[in-house]
């Protein structure tokens, strides 16, 4: 895999001068299979950087960061169904920063990341259809010898979803890391009908040793115990689909919530979706935001398509 990406932006509004106006991006990893004791090894190669138009000290701060890193996964086959994953990562950070004095120009760091992971895949069939029962168990480990203070520019927001849950760090990037142990709990249920109905239902939480750092309330991330992950979509043979996610804190009150309902028939499509964001003043809300959208189609003919939005 290979990736690489320049952008430039150029802001509508006066007062945004400390937002970088070029940011760019690269990535490599190459992934090959390890012949004696099996398993995937990974070696990755990233960097980013962000420039600034102002020569101001900290409003005009450039900052470019270099990672280098290896990955060893396994998975082996157990009784009773069972699987055991091990996952075990090793990740060089090199990080310059120009033009603000609060931080080092250069700050160097390596992370150690490892993680075992049991799942206890489930089968059952009926006359109806089929179910599939996974109950997820992981234990993690995340250690950095040195700490290093660099500006958060990418991870500036963080959030608990379905495919962090058995994540090394749930971060977006490495400027901020997760160094601690931790437990993560799950369950997966999904079933499948003879007639073409689908039901899932995904629940999660994560289990830290220490409070978390770094993550905003509203993440589902803040606490030593985080929210309660809940999500379940379901598919039906007539076109009528619906998927709902939420976190639910100790006290049972929903946090971040989204719901998407679709309708498709012949021509006709109807999509509508609800969100809420709680107030987080790390995130800029200072109040509860709720938003609910309605979009309709029809395609009238083989040139005309007709649609309307409701926000």
């Amino acid at each position: 895999h290979q990736e690489i990406s320049l952008s430039n932006y150029q802001s509508l509004y006066d007062n945004e001068s400390n937002r970088p106006f070029l940011t760019s991006f690269g990535q490599i990893e190459q992934r090959s299979p390890v012949a004696r004791i099996g398993g995937i090894l990974s070696v990755r190669g990233e960097f980013w950087g962000a420039a600034r138009n102002s020569d101001l000290n900290a409003k005009g701060r450039d900052i470019m960061r270099a990672n280098a890193g290896v990955r060893y996964q396994q998975v082996w086959d157990l009784a009773v169904g069972t699987q055991l994953a091990f996952e075990h990562e090793s990740r060089l950070d090199h990080f310059v920063i120009n033009q603000d004095d609060a931080y080092d120009t250069h700050n160097t760091a390596n992370t150690h990341s490892s993680a075992l992971t049991l799942r206890w895949p489930l089968i059952g069939r009926s006359k109806t259809g089929a179910h599939f029962v996974e109950p997820i168990y992981q234990i993690a480990s995340v250690y950095r010898p040195k700490d290093i203070t660099v500006p958060v520019e990418e991870s500036t927001h963080s959030e608990f979803d379905q495919g962090n849950l058995l994540a090394l760090s749930r971060f977006p990037a490495p400027d901020r890391v997760e160094s601690a142990q931790s437990r993560a709990l799950g369950v997966n249920y999904n079933y499948r009908g003879m007639t073409g109905y689908e039901l899932g239902l995904s629940l999660g939480k994560i289990e830290s040793e220490t409070q978390p750092s770094g993550f905003s309330l509203t993440s589902g991330l803040a606490r030593a115990k985080s929210d309660l992950l809940f999500a379940t979509q379901m598919e039906t043979p007539f076109g009528l689909n619906f998927y709902a996610r939420t976190l639910l804190a100790t006290t049972g009150k929903a946090g971040k919530s989204e719901v998407i309902s679709k309708f498709n028939f012949k021509k006709y499509s109807v999509d509508g979706r609800y969100s809420f964001l709680p107030a987080d003043d790390v995130e800029q809300r200072t109040e509860d935001i709720a938003e609910w959208t309605l979009n309709q189609s029809y395609q009238m003919g083989d040139n005309w398509h007709l649609s309307n939005s409701l926000r």
